[in-house]
């Protein structure tokens, strides 16, 4: 035992010895840093080295870092809660630091990159980074360095408050955690100075700048940004208060370590508390902070852990709630007291409070006259007249301003017997109206009134129109016009006032004045007074939403009959109430002889009505002018149109190659109006019937070739001359014998057929010759089965030009003529499907030598065949009869 005990005791002396002998070893090194030694009297805040206002955003650092990779900036900045110097509160201060004098804001704290090396008074430098919220203008100085060590604060193992640091580090370790070694951390106190000229150059100007805090040590740049779990008071700055903040949730602090020792007092350092740990991660409620010693601020939390009692530890192992600290400046405003006073009793009248920013000018004058009154209701008016305040507004002040009261006029007013108060009936109203047939519909307003009020007098009576871009303001009713497309969409304020009395008075002069005000009267006599007279006033506006010129597109013809177009408005007046509004349209519907389909299902390749047959047109308009004789709503050439069909024949596509503007389609039938017979009245409303033509379409009866008369433009030029349309036997003959030429021209035979629904002129003929006959060529894109549409335009339709666009859907079931393969309506054959009876059969006698003639004139015959399948020389039978019997 003795051995073994003087054995223990020569090792701890070799232990001592060597420890002492290698104890230099491990001091630090000091290293300069360019930035470094803010301390003495040259301090300038500006003089921040290039590489830092370069690099200081490149790393990102704070609490929430463990101290290994150099990236843990702990920090605090002191509220001025302790006497220490070094822990001051902010406060705003003059001094020249190299740019001459100017104003500066000043805040102390203290920081670290925790674990990274040691800190000396050569080696780091703290940054203050203040970023415009609004500009992103930066602005980044120095923070001058205080003595403050915060070894033992950070010290890991700490058995002492005061004593040496345990386990310090070598000067050339990096990046280690204070369980590892413990560093020291000197000169990490700071003094921050902010230039508020540059911040604040506009004393009038609101700003805010967000802050940031940047360490450099030995180099090695981080920065975090600067968050207060406490709030300083404002200071007076220029016209303003300053002030600095970190917004809401400040009191809200979150455990960024483990095995946090939860201490009763703070800095303790209790044995029986050791194992009593904070939560990482958890949020705790701040309650209390002490930065009385030590350079840390060690902060209170309400702990859940321990029935909710105040438990404290150092800032470093808190990351703060709360935003970005801001330094924000307001315009400061100063209570201004008006008072105004009856100078002859001493009675405050009135009292006001006016807010005025600091350091501004501020002007008041005294209340007009009758802005008060005495309890007879007599005015006051400022005496003497040249009272006003002007001057810079420094603190609180109180402004005096003196009244005397002014007798009022005795004169007695009396009221006229079985008066009323203003009343006016009238009508005002807008609505298209076709002025000119040869160009669009325009607008017409008008505004009329008379009074109907019994008064004792009455002037100005005035109407007033703001219409198209002018305003009109005179004594007799209005009347108006414009183009409709001008003032489409736009409001039209109409308008009627006069001024009234119901009141006659017994006047008195003054005979003792100051001014305007009188103390003293005289009967002199009697007049109508008009300072009780009104002014009777209406007014109102319409929006002019008509449909003028619009393109409706829908999707068939029976929605677009749904459609009423706004055609006019009209607001009816008595007394002083609009009795109301009323809403006039125009509209179509089909004529009950209509036979027209939206949707055509075909057996086969037939045809369909190009016209969309019979509408009935209604209109009423405010004015009633609609009931007049001479009233027509169209154009002279009234309305026209087009159909689009999808595919034609190809004998008419050269004629009706669609040429509109409406290019999406490759086709186009003319449309055209023809009809507008009127159909009276009922009621209010005026009814026209009205149909369209379309062109006509001639069509060989056995060689189905077709061919366009343009009846629709032959029609549309009748109108416009007044004359008689083009007779049914001209059209037919011009028809025909274009039918003729075009079909010689184009194969170079004379046409042999029958051409279809030429016979007489009938209401059935002139139908069936102005329909859509699908190609039945196999070149064209119509397929049986399949759904195709035919567009149809309306144009220039009503008072509103208006113009109609919707579809006709059409299909048919099978191809008129084809194979049996083609499941066709007429199949062409060799032999007949049917049985032959004997009395049906026919002998031809043909000569052997007539054979061959009849075999020669066959060979001559065109190979060439319309709609590919059908012969041209329908004349070839006739060639050759003498040739059989």
């Amino acid at each position: 035992m003795k051995n073994e005990r003087s054995f223990v005791l020569k090792f701890f002396l070799l232990f001592v010895v060597l420890g002492m002998l290698t104890l230099p070893l491990f001091h630090p090194i000091e290293a300069a840093l360019s930035d470094g030694n803010a301390t003495g009297a040259n301090f300038n805040p500006f003089a921040v080295d290039s590489a830092v206002k370069k690099n200081w955003r490149k790393t990102k650092g704070g609490k929430e870092y463990r101290p290994g990779i150099g990236r843990k900036l702990v920090y605090d900045v002191y509220s001025g809660a302790s006497n220490d110097p070094l822990k001051r509160s902010w406060t705003i201060t003059k001094a020249n630091k190299g740019r001459g004098s100017e104003s500066f804001l000043q805040f102390y704290g203290w920081s670290v990159i925790e674990g990274r090396q040691h800190h000396n008074r050569d080696n780091q430098a703290t940054y203050i980074v203040a970023v415009n919220q609004r500009t992103n203008q930066e602005v980044i100085v120095k923070a001058e360095m205080t003595n403050l060590n915060a070894g033992k604060d950070m010290e890991f193992g700490k058995t002492s408050a005061t004593g040496p640091i345990n386990n310090l580090c070598g000067s050339s370790v990096r990046n280690v955690s204070s369980d590892v070694c413990n560093m020291e951390y000197k000169w990490v106190g700071f003094k921050a100075w902010l230039p508020l000229d540059e911040l604040f150059p506009d004393p009038d100007k609101e700003e805010d700048w967000i802050l940031y805090i940047v360490k450099n040590v030995d180099g090695h740049i981080v920065y975090d940004e600067l968050i207060m779990p406490f709030a300083f008071d404002r200071l007076d700055f220029l016209n303003g208060e300053l002030s600095l903040d970190s917004g809401e949730d400040t009191n809200k602090l979150v455990m960024n370590a483990e095995n946090v020792i939860r201490r009763a007092v703070p800095r303790g350092v209790n044995p029986s508390e050791n194992r009593k740990y904070f939560v990482q991660g958890q949020t705790y409620q701040r309650v209390n902070q002490d930065e009385s010693t030590g350079v840390a601020v060690w902060y209170g939390v309400r702990s859940p852990h321990d029935g909710n009692a105040v438990r404290w530890t150092s800032s470093s192992y808190w990351t703060f709630g709360g935003t970005t600290a801001t330094l924000s400046y307001r315009l400061k405003k100063i209570d201004v007291i008006i008072r105004h006073i009856d100078a002859d009793t001493g009675k405050i009248l009135g009292t006001e409070k006016e807010k005025v920013i600091l350091n501004h000018e501020f002007a008041a004058k005294p209340k007009g006259s009758g802005f008060f009154k005495d309890k007879d209701g007599n005015p006051y008016v400022a005496s003497p007249t040249n009272q006003s305040f002007k001057g810079i507004i420094k603190k609180e002040i109180t402004i005096d301003f003196t009244y005397r009261r002014s007798l009022p006029d005795p004169s007695e007013n009396y009221e006229e017997k079985g008066t009323t108060d203003g009343q006016a009936d009238g009508i005002a109203y807008w609505e298209l109206r076709r002025n000119d047939r040869s160009r669009a519909s325009d607008v017409a307003v008008s505004n009329q009134f008379s009074i109907t009020g019994e008064h004792y007098a009455v002037r100005n009576p005035k109407h007033h129109i703001d219409f198209a871009g002018r305003f009109i303001e005179q004594k007799n009713p209005i009347q108006g016009v414009a183009a409709g497309s001008l003032v489409k969409g736009d409001t039209y304020q109409y308008g009627f006032s006069y001024e009234y009395t119901n009141f006659y008075r017994d006047n008195y002069v003054c005979i003792e004045q100051q001014g305007k005000d009188c103390f003293k009267w005289q009967f002199k006599d009697r007049t109508p007074v008009w300072e009780l007279g009104k002014t009777f006033a209406i007014m109102d506006t319409f929006t002019m939403n008509h449909r003028q010129g619009d393109t409706l597109k829908l999707s068939t013809l029976e929605e677009a009959l749904k459609q009423k177009l706004l055609v006019g408005q009209e607001d009816r007046w008595n007394g002083a109430t609009k009795l109301s509004r009323k809403d006039f349209f125009e509209q179509w519907r089909k004529s009950p002889d209509s036979n027209y389909q939206s949707e055509h299902v075909l057996k086969t390749q037939s045809a369909i009505p190009v016209s969309v047959g019979g509408l009935i047109y209604e209109v009423s308009l405010p004015s009633g002018l609609h009931l007049t004789p001479s009233f027509h709503p169209m154009k002279y050439e009234l309305s026209s149109g087009s159909f689009f069909p999808p595919d034609v024949d190809d004998s008419l596509k050269k004629d009706y190659m669609n040429t509109t503007a409406y290019t999406e389609y490759k086709y186009m039938f003319p449309l055209q109006q023809n009809v507008m017979t009127d159909k009276g009245r009922s009621e209010n409303t005026r009814s026209f019937s009205m149909d369209y033509v379309g062109d006509f379409f001639f069509m060989g009866k056995h060689t189905g070739y077709i061919v366009g008369y343009p009846y629709a433009d032959a029609a549309k030029e009748a109108i416009l001359v007044n004359k008689e349309s083009p007779s049914f036997s001209m059209v037919t003959i011009e028809g025909i014998t274009k039918l003729l030429l075009n079909f010689e021209r184009e194969t170079g035979y004379r046409l042999v057929d029958d051409v279809l629904y030429t016979d007489t002129d009938s209401k059935d003929n002139r139908e069936k010759l102005q329909r859509y006959q699908l190609p039945v060529s196999p070149d064209s894109i119509l397929h049986p089965g399949q759904q195709y549409r035919n567009h149809i335009v309306l144009s220039n339709l009503g008072l509103s030009d208006a113009t109609f666009r919707f579809d006709q859907t059409f299909q048919f079931e099978r191809y008129l003529f084809g194979s049996g393969a083609d499941d066709a309506w007429i199949i062409e054959q060799v032999d007949s499907r049917v049985p032959v009876n004997p009395e049906e059969v026919h002998t031809v006698i043909i000569k052997y030598d007539d054979l061959k003639r009849i075999a020669q004139e066959e060979g001559k015959r065109p190979k060439e065949r319309i709609h590919q399948f059908r012969l041209l020389d329908r004349a070839f039978k006739d060639k050759i009869s003498d040739l059989y019997h």
